[in-house]
């Protein structure tokens, strides 16, 4: 399904080593996501950065299982 809403999730940061950030999500639904980063300090507004990763849902587990389970017999 495509949709032109963007929700958000909720999370919290902490400053990670000298140059990064760990960022811990309070919600994990199952899905596609990406993260927006910009500089205020930087005039040019153009310069942003997007981060994108995915978190499997159970289903995507048990899929994993089930193939985890049939290579497992094939090797025996």
């Amino acid at each position: 399904m495509k949709t032109n809403k963007l929700e958000r999730l909720r999370f919290e940061a902490s400053k990670y080593g000298e140059r990064s950030y760990l960022l811990t999500l309070l919600d994990k639904p199952a899905g596609e996501f990406g993260i927006t980063v910009s500089n205020p300090n930087l005039i040019d507004e153009k310069q942003t950065i997007v981060a994108t990763f995915a978190i499997e849902g159970p289903a995507d587990e048990a899929a994993e299982a089930a193939e985890a389970a049939e290579a497992a017999e094939a090797a025996e």
